[in-house]
């Protein structure tokens, strides 16, 4: 034994030594990096000042903001940052790469929000108004932002070439242009279930598609590689140059002038010298998702693809062969997936079980989409009007390609979610399972059938646990949604959200759907909305499309106090089917395991605090929502009726200054105070003043912002 380490030692020597150099070199420039990027940008965290940056792409505008790429400009390096304008009511104003621009900001260190893009390279997030910017310097034309330029262009061509219901997909697809396709909150949280979405996040089958383009249209091996090179740089810088891109650009660049040399390609070469390209430019990159699923996807593909395929017979019937492919793919798919699935589970709490049937049924389609959309939209930058006959087709694969997320999506438990033991330790036996039929025996691997029982049966175990894994009395939650607020009541049998609205990553609704899925519900008895402000609300409508609700209670109100936002939910109400229940009067629900107590409206009409108040009782428990409820208000509400001793008060109005008076508190006596608050807010929630009163009170304060999701159970 001793002899075969001290021969493989010597045979691998110098590679060892070659290895144990480049990790302390990665060592070295990540405390240089440090040094040089983000300590300045550390320094910066909670500052508010006056800053000079350099616009480095186009304003993106959303509902009363818009997010501009900058750089902060100082005397040493400068420091990549999103700069948020908010406009108050103000028409927006967009910034275009080049501009030199003076803010007056606020600053925060992007790791230390939800939304950390660090591992992008942005570390500040600055704030400001858009009265606060000025700008100095016109963007003119840099040849610098070329790559800006010409992905702004594209995205007006396909704007005007592909139907108005494909432009958002084939805009992510074919430059990367996420923008339009993450409007459509639905169906984009469709393609997550259905295990779709890398097909509108550009990485090595995107570049793939492109490589096959161009192989199929130059033929010749010399000048593929010498049209080839530039249009693959190009397409990655135009799609951001993120870091699958930038993996695939080189894997593919390799791909492409191997030949010439007449030698053969051997992915594995690319892959360390495309990782230590990306950490050079950011250390940081290693710990961004995107990174870490691209090159977990391709090592699976690289070690298991082909032994899960078999090898092909060439002298085989049609239907054989096309069976081998459909194998092949399949096994590609699985591939991946059995590596990269502890990622997904660690950074996104979900997996999808329709993966392989999704894209089976899919990625064909996706590939035809890319083949003849990318002529498309160069046709159509010359003349839009031919580039709009030759998208006709890609339009119509997108139509089926949405349709097939869409509808696998509503398959039940197409998606199991990881906050359960018993979910997660499933997923951990899948991945061992995956390994293990990708190394096993020819004559194993043959027999797919046992592998995909040993799946199932121990999925509806693990489901079956997970379902009664709930206490027989009551559980309140108090869902981190960021600045807003979602609370959840379940019992054994019953299910009750009270308001779903907030500044969460992503969607309201969808995290909310995605909470409900982990702990095996599928359907809400009841949806109460206290009131219809954003940060109570805006998730409602996702919430209604992605979940059955059996009933929405909302608060009756003056045909002029329903706004945009509840029209919006009212409509979706209608689309779905459900019952709405207008509260005028005190009124009750009763359900398995709980009663809801609704309380109308008492605040003067046109307020912050006209809503529904709700007391939750199951057998000696009490919990009471006071949504956006004020000192006065409350007041009111003591003089209105005769309140109970409660157990879990879910704090109102984000534990602002204005809620939970003293008289209040010593009325409802609470136990423990729930308060949902996002971090860092802007509005000084929740403040000193009522934290004190809480403490005073002798309620123990559980904050969303420092505890994230919290859960109070009762009775079981």
């Amino acid at each position: 034994m001793d002899n075969a380490v001290t021969d493989w030692l010597r045979r691998h020597y110098k590679g060892l030594i070659a290895a144990a150099a480049i990790a302390a070199a990665c060592i070295a420039w990540k405390f240089g990096f440090d040094a040089i990027f983000y300590a300045p940008a550390r320094s910066l965290d909670g500052a508010s000042s006056d800053f000079t940056v350099r616009v480095l792409d186009y304003t993106r505008v959303y509902d009363d903001a818009g997010i501009t790429p900058v750089s902060i400009m100082r005397s040493g390096a400068d420091i990549k940052a999103d700069l948020y304008i908010y406009y108050h009511g103000e028409a927006p104003r967009t910034l275009e790469p080049g501009a030199i621009v003076g803010v007056t900001a606020s600053a925060v260190l992007a790791s230390s929000r939800e939304y950390d893009k660090t591992s992008a390279g942005v570390f500040v997030y600055l704030r400001a108004s858009s009265d606060e910017v000025e700008q100095i310097r016109d963007a003119g034309f840099s040849v610098r932002y070329l790559p800006r330029y010409i992905a702004r262009h594209l995205s007006e061509v396909a704007d005007r070439v592909f139907t108005p219901g494909s432009a958002p997909f084939m805009k992510a697809l074919l430059i990367g242009d996420r923008f339009d396709w993450n409007a459509d909150k639905y169906v984009k949280s469709a393609f997550a279930i259905a295990g779709l979405s890398h097909v509108v996040a550009v990485s090595g089958m995107h570049i793939g598609f492109l490589t096959a383009l161009l192989s199929l249209l130059l033929g010749r091996v010399r000048l593929r590689a010498i049209v080839g090179l530039p249009v693959i740089a190009v397409f990655v810088l135009i799609t951001g140059a993120n870091a699958p891109a930038v993996r695939a650009g080189i894997m593919s660049a390799g791909f492409l002038v191997t030949p010439l040399s007449e030698s053969d390609y051997k992915p594995w070469r690319a892959l360390p010298g495309s990782f230590l390209l990306l950490y050079a430019s950011n250390p940081y990159s290693v710990a961004g998702p995107s990174l870490q699923l691209s090159y977990a996807a391709v090592i699976g593909i690289l070690l298991f693809s082909k032994k899960l395929a078999g090898r092909p017979n060439h002298n085989a019937s049609r239907l054989r062969k096309l069976l081998y492919a459909l194998r092949s793919a399949a096994a590609l798919s699985i591939a991946a997936n059995a590596f990269t699935l502890p990622l997904a589970v660690y950074h996104f709490g979900y997996v999808s079980l329709i993966f392989l049937p999704a894209n089976l049924l899919a990625l064909w389609a996706v590939e035809a989409a890319f083949v003849v959309g990318a002529p498309a939209l160069a046709v159509g930058a010359i003349a839009a009007s031919v580039g709009a006959a030759i998208a006709y087709v890609p339009s119509l694969l997108t139509r089926y390609v949405t349709g097939v997320a869409v509808a696998i999506s509503k398959i039940p438990f197409a998606a199991v979610y990881v906050r359960s033991a018993y979910i997660t330790f499933w997923c951990v036996y899948i991945a061992i399972l995956a390994v293990t039929l990708a190394l096993a025996k020819q004559r194993i691997r043959r027999k797919p059938a046992v592998f995909a029982g040993l799946a199932l049966v121990t999925l509806a175990v693990a489901l079956a646990f997970n379902r009664l894994d709930v206490p027989g009395g009551l559980s309140v939650i108090a869902l981190d949604v960021g600045q807003g607020q979602c609370s959840v009541f379940m019992s054994r049998d019953a299910t009750v959200v009270v308001d779903c609205g907030g500044t969460a990553l992503g969607d309201e609704g969808d995290l909310a759907a995605d909470y409900l899925a982990s702990r095996g519900r599928y359907s809400i008895d009841a949806l109460i909305l206290t009131h219809f402000h954003a940060d109570h609300a805006a998730g409602v409508p996702e919430l209604l499309r992605r979940i059955a609700v059996k009933r929405l209670v909302v608060p009756m109100l003056s045909g002029d106090e329903y706004g945009e936002l509840a029209r919006e939910i009212f409509a979706v109400a209608s689309e779905t089917g459900v019952t709405v229940r207008y509260v005028a009067d005190t009124c009750t629900e009763t359900l398995s395991g709980m009663s809801l107590t609704l309380f109308p409206p008492l605040a003067a009409e046109g307020t912050n605090e006209r809503g529904l108040t709700v007391l939750t009782e199951s057998g000696r428990f009490k919990a009471f929502v006071c949504g956006d409820m004020d000192s006065e208000t409350e007041l009111r509400l003591t003089e209105f009726t005769q309140l109970p001793d409660i157990d879990v008060l879910l704090v109102g109005h984000h534990g602002s200054r204005y809620s939970s008076s003293e008289l209040f508190l010593s009325i409802m006596r609470p136990e423990v105070a729930l308060i949902s608050v996002g971090a860092r807010n802007t509005y000084g929630h929740p403040s000193g003043e009522t934290l004190l009163r809480l403490a005073n009170s002798g309620a123990k304060v559980f904050r969303t912002d420092m505890s994230g999701t919290v859960e109070v159970r009762v009775g079981g």
